[in-house]
């Protein structure tokens, strides 16, 4: 059955409207996706008080190998000053040998909710800035810390020690304190790591990577 040509009309002008409000909201939602998170969003005191629950500290890989049965792994264990050595399992095959990894100094996050994958416990996370996260020609490079640092110390941020009031936080929702604090985690011009701007560092100086502008993971 044919539309009368005036019902016709009136169903093209609706379809032409949907039409417009469909490409209109996919301009927006590009415009927002180009600009980045919303800084306002996290810019608050809480945003500081959420990275001293976050025992973030300078670590060293005493081992690393491959994750059977997985092409992307490694499985590390990373002396960060306590009695043992904490399991990790990262995916940076793409980005370094194990020749590069071993007894290589990095930071790590330590007060992760610890996870399996491939059936191995990862009990902590090492920090990268990361450009390009999760495209094809994704670029990876860890956090160093600055040459003499101990492993154990933990991050300075400005006046405030990351991790200063870490003791007893649970990690059950320790996912929602990083959420808080990792969008406002950036390298800096200078390739060092700032939170908010401000640099991280330990005593004996500033923590650094390769990478400038873009976000740490």
């Amino acid at each position: 059955t044919r539309l009368p040509q005036g019902d016709l009309a009136i169903w093209q002008d609706r379809e032409q409207k949907k039409q417009l409000q469909i490409e209109t909201a996919k301009k927006i939602v590009e415009e927002r996706r180009s600009r980045g998170p919303d800084m306002t969003t996290y810019a608050g005191p809480q945003s500081w008080a959420a990275l001293t629950k976050l025992d973030i500290r300078c670590g060293r890989i005493m081992e690393c190998g491959r994750v059977p049965d997985a092409d992307s792994l490694y499985l590390l264990k990373i002396d960060i000053g306590e009695a043992q050595p904490r399991q990790v399992v990262s995916s940076l095959v793409k980005h370094y040998t194990e020749e590069e990894l071993k007894d290589r100094q990095v930071v790590v996050y330590c007060n992760i909710k610890p996870g399996k994958m491939r059936g191995f416990e990862s009990q902590a996370m090492v920090l990268a800035a990361t450009q390009d996260k999760g495209a094809e020609h994704e670029r990876c490079e860890l956090l160093t810390p600055p040459k003499g640092c101990k492993e154990g110390t933990r991050v300075q941020s400005g006046a405030i020690q990351v991790g200063s009031a870490s003791e007893g936080v649970s990690t059950k929702n320790i996912s929602k304190v990083w959420g808080q604090v990792q969008p406002l985690l950036q390298m800096n011009d200078k390739k060092e790591a700032t939170f908010k701007g401000t640099t991280w560092t330990f005593p004996e100086g500033a923590i650094t990577s390769g990478l400038t502008g873009c976000g740490i993971y």
